[in-house]
């Protein structure tokens, strides 16, 4: 007899990703690549207090973000389709918007 070999679940990452005022407010990375279904997001702000917030939809199950400077805020992936997600973050320390930033999940 062999013996059925087990299946073992795709290994879930978690990926950071920072928020600052740098000439602006910026995301580093930008675009935050490779996320997966079940990956964990941890968004941490450097130096000031940040809003993360997705106009449309979210590749999380909430859209808003408030994060305090020197804080971190997590959120599990829930979309398993393939997308781009652009949203915006507004930095406290800052007087220049920013680019929208995107989170891509593939």
């Amino acid at each position: 007899k062999t013996k059925k070999k087990k299946t073992t679940s795709k290994k879930r990452a978690t990926r950071t990703v920072r928020y600052k005022c740098d000439g602006g407010c910026i995301a580093v990375p930008d675009p935050l690549q490779h996320l997966a279904y079940g990956d964990t997001v941890v968004m941490k702000a450097i130096g000031t207090d940040v809003e993360v917030r997705f106009p449309g939809r979210s590749p999380f199950s909430k859209k808003v973000f408030k994060i305090a400077a020197g804080a971190s805020a997590s959120a599990t992936v829930n979309k398993k389709n393939t997308e781009t997600f652009s949203y915006r973050i507004k930095c406290e320390e800052c007087a220049i918007p920013a680019i929208p930033p995107q989170m891509i999940i593939d």
